[in-house]
C-alpha cells in the first residue's frame, strides 16, 4: 500500500516539476522545436501509460502478461531518469549554445522558393511517385485494398508483407515514400502559405493527395496522423512565428482521434465506436512502453546482453551481424503470429534498446549521449536562410526525433538512411540555390 501510494505521489509531482521547470527557464512548450518534440514525446508515449499499467487498468496489457509490478517500477524508474536527463541536457546546452530568434523561420523574415527550387522539388516528387509504383507492383496484396474490398488475406498480413516481412530493400523505398515525398510536401505547404498563388496551391495539393496514398497503402494508422500534425506544425512556424495556439491543438487532437477511430474501424476491424476508443487509447499512451517490459523479462533471463550487436551495420563494414531485436522480442512473446505468417516487431522508447546491450549502465548514460545528438541537430538546422525548405526540415525533424519514444537508440545515433535524408536536403539546398549556401549567422 505505502509502496503505491509513493509511486502514485512521484508519478504526479515529477511532470509538474518538468512543466514548472521550463517555465523557470523562461522556455515554452508551445514552441515548435526538436527539443520540445523529444520531451514531449516522451512524457505522453512513454510516461503516461506507467500508471495504467501498475493498478491493471488496461485489460489488454495484462491479458498479454504485463503483471509484474517489480519490472513496471523498473520501467517507471527507466523513464523517470531518462525525461530527466534529457531535460537537463537540453538545458545547459540551450544556455551555452542558445538559438537566436533571428534564425526562427516565420512570415515576415523568410523568402519563398525560386522557379528553380520549385522545378527541382517537382521532380523530387514525380521520382517518389515512381519509386511507389514500383514498390506496389512488387507487393501480392496490397494492404489499402484487403483493408477495404476484403480478400484471402488478412489485414494483418496483408500489412506484414509491406512493411517487417518485405522481401527487399523495404527502408529505401521508405526512404522515398515516406521521408523525401513527405519533405516535399511540407516545403511547398510553407511555399504556399508565404506566396498564396494558384500555381503553390495546385502544387501543395498534388502533394498532399500524393503523400495520403503514399501513407495510407500499407494500412498503417499512424503515419496520416503525424502527416496532418507536420502540416499543422508547418503552418504554426510560418504563420504564428513558431508557436501552436492552444485552440489549434485543441482541433488537431480531435480531429487525429476521430480519423483514428475510423481507420481502426476499417483498417483493425473493430466494429464497435467504444472498442476503438479503448484501442486507440490503450495503443496510443501503454503500447509502446509496454513493450519495455518484456525486454526486461526477455534481458538477461533467456538471452544475454547484446553488447552493440542490435546496432545497424551498413554495408556489412563490421564483422557481425544485426541482432533484429524487435523482431526476436515479438516472436518470443507471440509465437501464435509467427505460425501465421506475420512478421511483428516489438519496438519501444529508445532506452528499452540501451539496456537490451548494455544492462542499467545502458539506460544510464544512453540518455545523455541522446540529449547531445539531439540538441546539436536543433542547433543546427536554424543556420540554414529562412526558406520553405526550411520550414520543411524543421518539421520532418520534429516528428522524426518524436520517435524517440517508440524507437530504439540506434535509429538516431546510427541511422543510415536518416543520415542520406539529411545529405539530399543539403544537396537540394545546395543546387537550388545555385550553388550557394547560404547561413544565418
Amino acid at each position: 500500500m505505502l509502496e503505491s501510494y509513493l509511486f502514485s505521489l512521484t508519478y504526479l509531482v515529477f511532470p509538474i516539476v518538468i512543466f514548472s521547470a521550463y517555465r523557470k527557464l523562461g522556455l515554452s512548450f508551445r514552441e515548435v522545436s526538436i527539443t520540445n518534440a523529444v520531451i514531449l514525446s516522451l512524457l505522453i508515449f512513454s510516461y503516461v501509460g506507467i500508471l495504467p499499467l501498475y493498478f491493471y487498468w488496461d485489460a489488454y496489457r495484462y491479458n498479454i502478461g504485463v503483471v509484474d509490478r517489480t519490472i513496471i517500477l523498473y520501467i517507471f524508474f527507466a523513464s523517470f531518469w531518462a525525461i530527466l536527463s534529457i531535460t537537463l541536457v537540453f538545458w545547459v546546452l540551450r544556455s551555452v549554445f542558445p538559438v537566436p530568434r533571428r534564425r526562427v523561420p516565420a512570415f515576415n523574415n523568410s523568402r519563398s522558393l525560386t522557379r528553380l527550387e520549385v522545378s527541382l522539388s517537382t521532380l523530387i516528387f514525380m521520382a517518389c511517385v515512381g519509386v511507389f509504383l514500383i514498390y506496389i507492383n512488387s507487393v501480392n496484396n496490397v494492404a489499402l485494398f484487403v483493408a477495404i474490398f476484403g480478400g484471402e488475406q488478412s489485414i494483418a498480413a496483408a500489412r506484414s508483407s509491406m512493411t517487417n516481412a518485405y522481401e527487399g530493400n523495404y527502408h529505401w523505398y521508405r526512404f522515398f515514400i515516406n521521408d523525401v515525398a513527405i519533405f516535399i510536401s511540407y516545403c511547398f505547404y510553407a511555399n504556399h502559405l508565404m506566396k498564396k498563388s494558384i500555381v503553390s496551391r495546385l502544387m501543395f495539393f498534388i502533394t498532399f493527395v500524393g503523400s495520403c496514398v503514399f501513407l495510407l497503402a500499407s494500412a498503417q494508422k499512424a503515419p496520416i496522423i503525424w502527416y496532418f500534425l507536420g502540416l499543422y506544425l508547418v503552418y504554426a512556424i510560418v504563420m504564428n512565428e513558431g508557436h501552436v495556439h492552444v485552440k489549434g491543438t485543441f482541433f488537431l487532437i480531435l480531429l487525429g482521434f476521430s480519423a483514428l477511430i475510423a481507420l481502426y474501424m476499417v483498417f483493425m476491424g473493430v466494429d464497435a465506436f467504444f472498442d476503438a476508443m479503448k484501442s486507440i487509447f490503450s495503443r496510443a499512451f501503454a503500447a509502446g512502453i509496454s513493450a519495455s517490459y518484456f525486454y526486461f523479462e526477455f534481458f538477461p533471463a533467456h538471452k544475454d546482453y547484446l553488447l552493440g550487436s542490435s546496432l545497424p551495420n551498413p554495408g556489412g563494414i563490421f564483422p557481425f551481424e544485426p541482432y533484429q531485436l524487435t523482431k526476436e522480442l515479438m516472436a518470443w512473446r507471440f509465437p501464435q503470429d509467427a505460425e501465421r505468417g506475420v512478421v511483428g516487431s516489438s519496438p519501444t522508447v529508445f532506452w528499452g534498446e540501451a539496456y537490451a546491450n548494455f544492462s542499467w549502465i545502458g539506460i544510464f548514460f544512453v540518455p545523455i549521449l541522446m540529449g547531445m545528438v539531439i540538441y546539436c541537430y536543433h542547433f543546427l538546422v536554424y543556420y540554414l536562410e529562412n526558406t520553405p525548405f526550411k520550414v520543411g526540415l524543421i518539421a520532418w525533424l520534429v516528428i522524426f526525433f518524436r520517435y524517440v519514444a517508440s524507437t530504439g537508440f540506434s535509429s538516431f545515433v546510427v541511422n543510415l538512411t536518416f543520415f542520406c535524408f539529411l545529405v539530399f536536403v543539403v544537396v537540394l539546398i545546395f543546387i537550388s540555390s545555385r550553388l550557394r549556401f547560404k547561413v544565418i549567422y
